[in-house]
């Protein structure tokens, strides 16, 4: 190989061009390829091209990608451990002892991928491959409860909390601060079947919160709703809002919305299919039938799904659900793919 042409694919591997962020490595090829070519040009998709005898025969395109893979930095504990997902095909296993590099906005730190030494490991039969993350979204986060326990457990995971009442979000944004979670992503917005904006009815006695879970999109017959008892609410579907964040995991959603799950559920058909994560699920029937919803309809949808599903019990354990007269009036289900 010419030693110019070693050089250049030196300088071309060890610059940084990760999935979404491949300029520098762009430029690098650009500047190498301009002195043999009639025309260069670079467009708006990201592409770069280089033209050669433009117009002759026969036309022939040589294309490649310009990214590689990479892990993303998401959480840093308090020893100063970093955390990552992966940008692209990145094989856990193999990325054991292997050296990094972390860009930083004051500049690159070097870095290793730490790995438990062979003699202090837990023996198994089968061992498992590491695994990148965990990833868990919470559906009417109110004030955290569950993102607080998600976030906890799974320190080198993601937890998506979506609250959209600006009252409830407040005291969700505070809970998160106080306990120092970074892996947590807030999103005061709601989940829907479409996005749009709604009225959240706020349930207040005396100027206070009655019942800081039951804010609701759908007004209970005969009662007064005041002004300062409504809220102006932002609504999305989850499938846009995994697209537009490029997630590639899901493992658990949990979801609790006061009768609009099956609404929120419509709107994450594909992200069920995609990802079949485990769905922790209230079913109030009276909140059920204020959204203009049945029981059979929410039972029908997970069997659509190839989901099975069982009632939580006090001790945890599950009641498979066959029918909509197996519901009680107020449950938790667990909603599991088969």
């Amino acid at each position: 190989m010419r030693e110019s042409s070693l050089n250049f694919l030196r300088t071309l591997v060890n610059t940084p061009s990760p999935t979404g962020h491949e300029v520098r490595g762009q430029r690098v090829w650009l500047d190498y390829v301009t002195p043999f070519a009639d025309e260069t040009f670079s467009d708006a998709y990201g592409n770069c091209v280089a033209v050669l005898n433009k117009g002759g025969s026969p036309r022939i395109m040589l294309a490649a990608h310009a990214d590689e893979i990479a892990m993303a930095v998401n959480y840093i504990d308090a020893d100063g451990y970093l955390y990552v997902r992966k940008m692209g095909g990145v094989d856990a296993a193999i990325t054991k002892a292997q050296r990094v590099t972390i860009h930083t906005r004051t500049g690159p730190v070097k870095g290793v991928v730490g790995n438990v030494a062979p003699h202090l490991m837990k023996e198994e039969k089968d061992p498992k491959p590491p695994k990148m993350h965990d990833l868990f979204i919470d559906i009417g986060a109110n004030v955290g409860t569950f993102t607080l326990v998600g976030a906890k457990r799974a320190p080198r995971g993601e937890v998506h909390a979506f609250e959209p009442s600006a009252y409830h979000f407040k005291r969700l944004a505070d809970n998160i601060a106080r306990n120092g979670f970074r892996n947590v992503q807030l999103n005061q917005l709601g989940l829907f079947d479409e996005a749009t904006e709604a009225t959240l009815y706020l349930p207040l006695a005396r100027g206070e919160m009655s019942n800081t879970g039951a804010a609701s999109m759908f007004k209970v017959e005969g009662v007064a709703a005041p002004l300062d008892q409504q809220e102006t609410i932002r609504l999305m579907r989850l499938d846009d809002y995994v697209t537009a964040r490029n997630l590639n995991r899901l493992d658990i959603i949990k979801i609790d919305i006061e009768g609009a799950e099956l609404n929120a559920l419509r709107g994450a058909v594909g992200t069920l299919r995609r990802f079949r994560p485990l769905v922790l699920m209230e079913v109030d029937l009276d909140n059920l039938s204020r959204a203009g919803s049945t029981p059979v309809e929410v039972l029908e949808f997970w069997h659509d799904l190839n989901y099975r599903v069982k009632r939580i019990d006090g001790s945890g354990s599950g009641t498979p659900i066959a029918a909509a007269e197996d519901l009680k009036p107020h449950q938790n289900i667990m909603c599991l793919s088969n």
